[in-house]
């Protein structure tokens, strides 16, 4: 199941890449600038895909699965991940090429910060989460709490019912 997600996430990389490449940063500042950006995105999508507890891209599903095992949170395990990742393309650059490569300051920061900023949006998520789940318990405990005088939207599990005064969407069976 990773492997669709991967190339969702490559596509998605892509079409970003493509979209922004018109766009001229020719300063530090607004380097930096998109940098922090890209920084806050990333570490919103990781708390996202995270939290879904759906389909994870490899280097999400490696963490978790540390996390499992071993009693560290998430985003200090991300930004432990991220760093030796970034230690290891650095040795690996000056043993391949003799010189730093490919590795720059954005590199560091995003490898410290993304997963620091996770760590704060995993906060807001499960305040979200906490939210969406009362209003669906509270949608789930009144939807058979309307009185019958009340017209409301109708449910699949209408349908199975034979009685034709449980279809309330339609004016040809409803009466109030």
């Amino acid at each position: 199941m990773q492997f669709p997600a991967a190339i969702v996430f490559g596509t998605m990389i892509d079409v970003a890449e493509y979209v922004l490449k018109p766009i001229l940063f020719s300063n530090y500042f607004e380097q930096w600038l998109l940098c922090v950006v890209g920084i806050f995105l990333v570490a919103l999508g990781v708390s996202v895909e995270v939290m879904a507890n759906l389909v994870t891209t490899a280097g999400e599903g490696i963490v978790l699965a540390i996390c499992q095992v071993a009693p560290v949170k998430f985003s200090n395990m991300k930004v432990a991940f991220d760093v030796t990742l970034v230690c290891i393309s650095i040795a690996l650059s000056f043993i391949f090429f003799g010189h730093l490569d490919g590795v720059r300051e954005g590199t560091i920061a995003a490898a410290v910060f993304v997963g620091l900023i996770t760590k704060q949006t995993n906060k807001l998520m499960k305040k979200v989460e906490a939210v969406a789940l009362a209003q669906l318990k509270y949608f789930r405990k009144s939807k058979t709490a309307f009185p019958k005088t009340e017209r409301r939207p109708f449910f699949i599990s209408d349908f199975t019912a034979c009685p034709a005064q449980r279809f309330y969407a339609f004016p040809a069976f409803c009466r109030s």
